[in-house]
Formats: C-alpha cells, sequence, structure tokens
C-alpha cells in the first residue's frame, strides 16, 4: 500500500495539473471550480455509498475541523493554480516551485505541531530542493 498510494498520488497530481493548464482560458475560475467539485462529489458519493459500506452517522461522528481546512485548501490550490497557469507559468515548473514551497513551510510545521524528525539526511534534501527552487526561478 505505501508504494500504491505514492503512485495515486503522483497519477492524480499529474492528471490534476494538465487539466488546469488545459482549462478553457475564458472560463470563471469559481466555476471551473464547481464543476470540479461536483464530479469529485459525484466520485466520492458512489465510493461512500456503494464500495465503503460505513454508516454515515458514524462517518459523521469522527469529523473534526480538518475536513473544514481541507476544503478551503483545495478551493485555494484550484483557484490559484487556474490563475498561475493563467499568467503564464510553465506546466513543468509551477508545480515544483509550489511544491517546494510548500515543503519549506510543512517541514516547520511537522517538525513544530506533529513533532516529525527532521533527520541530518532530510535537511540535507531540504537544503538542496530550496537551492532548486532558487535555480528554477531564476
Amino acid at each position: 500500500m505505501y508504494l500504491i498510494s505514492m503512485l495515486i498520488a503522483i497519477l492524480g497530481t499529474v492528471l490534476y495539473h494538465f487539466a488546469q493548464k488545459s482549462m478553457p482560458s475564458n472560463i470563471d475560475p469559481v466555476f471551473g471550480a464547481i464543476v470540479t467539485y461536483v464530479c469529485a462529489l459525484t466520485i466520492s458519493l458512489v465510493y461512500f455509498l456503494f464500495i465503503s459500506k460505513k454508516s454515515v452517522t458514524e462517518e459523521i461522528s469522527h469529523l473534526n475541523y480538518a475536513p473544514l481546512l481541507l476544503g478551503v485548501s483545495i478551493f485555494l490550490i484550484e483557484v490559484g493554480f487556474l490563475m498561475v497557469y493563467r499568467s503564464g507559468w510553465d506546466i513543468g515548473v509551477a508545480p515544483l516551485v509550489a511544491s517546494i514551497a510548500s515543503t519549506v513551510i510543512l517541514v516547520a510545521l511537522g517538525t513544530l505541531v506533529f513533532k516529525d524528525q527532521l533527520t541530518v539526511t532530510k535537511a540535507a534534501g531540504f537544503v538542496v530542493s530550496v537551492i532548486g527552487l532558487f535555480l528554477i526561478t531564476k
């Protein structure tokens, strides 16, 4: 599951950026997001109702702030990347810049909030990524 889950995330990321870059230039970003969410909601409902076999009431009892925060973040990612591509960023550069910049922030959050361990090897990779971010944006 460790490798398969990463492959699914990679496939989703590639499809996501391909679709965002292919979005019609005259569509309102928020309307595009609405269509995107209706599609995602439909797939999620079909999965939950017909494959998952879990109780809606039980799942509601497990909720906290995270799904709502995730909803806000997904909206920001959708509209943000659509605007990024419309402003001329290359599809091979924009996701890398966003990912590295996000990672810089997430390393700090992971260490401070979630008590993730920052090893010397991870720190070295982090530094190399930041240098790469500097080089790719020049």
